[in-house]
Order: C-alpha cells, then sequence, then structure tokens
C-alpha cells in the first residue's frame, strides 16, 4: 500500500542522507537522488524486498541563478574498443555531447571525453553498454550549472500499445513485429495502454507521457493514461494550454 511504500522510504531516509523524499498528491512521492546509478539501486532494492511501485521518467533538477534557469553540466569519460568509434560518436553526438578530446588508451581501446548536460546522460549509459556488448566503460562527473541548452531531439520512434486487456494472441504478435519489437510472449497477460513493443530501432528511454511497473516478478512499460479516450483528452487539454 501506499502507506506502507512512504514507511520504507521514510526508513531508507535514516540511512541513506544523499536521498531526499517530497510527498504529492494522490499517494505520489517524488525521490531525489545523487544520479540516475543512485535511484535505479534505490528501486532494485525495493524490487527484491517485494514491493511494487510506478516511476515515471526521471528528471535533473533545475536552479535559478541570477535570474536565469540552468541545469547541471557533467565531464563524462567513454572508454570504448576502436571499432565502436562510429557507434560512440553518433550516440553522444545525438544528445548535445562536445568532445573534450579523443586519446587511443591501448592498440585496441579509445578515450572520449565530453561535456554534457546531465539530462541527455540520462539513459546513455545502458544504451551504450548494448550497442558495445558490454564492453564500454562509463563514467561521469559532476561540472557545474549553466544556462539551459536547446532541447534534445526525439530519442524514441514510438511504441507499439495494448489496445484490450486480456491475453496476448500469436497472431497479434506477428502482426505487431511486422512494425517492431515486442516485449511480451504469446498467453502473457495484458492490459489496455500497456506497452508491448517498441517500433524498429528504438532506443531505450523512458517518454514523460509512461510509467514504469516494477514487481517483484516483473517489470512492465504503460501508457500514464491507459485508454485511447483518455490519452486523446490529455493531448487535447496540452493542445488547450498553449
Amino acid at each position: 500500500t501506499a502507506r506502507q511504500i512512504e514507511e520504507r522510504l521514510a526508513k531508507e531516509l535514516e540511512i541513506n542522507l544523499s536521498l531526499k523524499l517530497e510527498k504529492l498528491e494522490s499517494g505520489k512521492y517524488k525521490v531525489s537522488g545523487k544520479g540516475e546509478l543512485h535511484l535505479a539501486v534505490l528501486l532494485e532494492t525495493l524490487r527484491r524486498e517485494g514491493y511494487e511501485v510506478e516511476v515515471g521518467k526521471p528528471e535533473v533538477i533545475y536552479k535559478i541563478i541570477d535570474g536565469q534557469k540552468c541545469e547541471p553540466y557533467e565531464d563524462v569519460n567513454i572508454v570504448a574498443p576502436q571499432e565502436y568509434l562510429g557507434t560512440i560518436t553518433q550516440e553522444v553526438g545525438k544528445r548535445l555531447g562536445v568532445l573534450s578530446h579523443m586519446d587511443p588508451v591501448s592498440d585496441k581501446e579509445v578515450e572520449f571525453v565530453y561535456k554534457m548536460p546531465t539530462r541527455a546522460i540520462l539513459g546513455l549509459r545502458s544504451l551504450l553498454l548494448t550497442a558495445t556488448k558490454g564492453t564500454v566503460i562509463f563514467n561521469s562527473q559532476f561540472l557545474d550549472f549553466e544556462p539551459v541548452g536547446e532541447n534534445l531531439p526525439k530519442m524514441r520512434r514510438g511504441v507499439l500499445i495494448a489496445t484490450n486487456s486480456g491475453e496476448a494472441l500469436s497472431y497479434g504478435l506477428q502482426a505487431a513485429q511486422e512494425r517492431g519489437s515486442t516485449f511480451v510472449e504469446p498467453a502473457d497477460a495484458i492490459y489496455e495502454g500497456q506497452i508491448v513493443g517498441a517500433n524498429a530501432k528504438a532506443e531505450d528511454f523512458l517518454e514523460s507521457d509512461e510509467l514504469l511497473e516494477i514487481t517483484p516478478k516483473n517489470l512492465r512499460l504503460r501508457k500514464k493514461y491507459l485508454t485511447q479516450v483518455e490519452r486523446r483528452r490529455h493531448r487535447d487539454e496540452i493542445k488547450n494550454t498553449y
């Protein structure tokens, strides 16, 4: 229950001094930590202890300095085999990374040092680990707050969403696989609004209108608004805001 999760998080604050907790409306909580890995360790701990939670897209902490909105920047150090030089350059370049220097560290490996906004680093570590078959070494260190830069390009082409609740059917999954890769197997229980796949060449990145369901046995992606009617109403509300 929400009360049990709140008690568990309060207990975590006693030993995890760099963690901050803010209670929001409707049983929601804003958890702030020292970075992506810090929060990931907390979520994995909760999962192993039997808790079920839903988390949204992580966000960086902004500051107002001299009347200007500023964001954190980091030095990113990447060491990878030379065969992945193009992959590293392409993926980091899409995320506004500015190359400070690139040097060979051996006959087979190259070191890259980039300056990047923290918001562009979220999800990058796991992406590069996958792209380099686990051979990349990735570290980052906070530099300073600077004025907010340009918007990041859209990182993902889209997702495949279940339109009904029930069991996943083989013929339905076959049709979905013509459009991209699927995350579920035939006969798996699914529900309306659950994300069951990603379009071709999609990247591992949670969008602002999605949630990650974390349970002791499963990790599932879903839309915040499950039905098509709810999603359409939400889109209309956003349009009317501007």
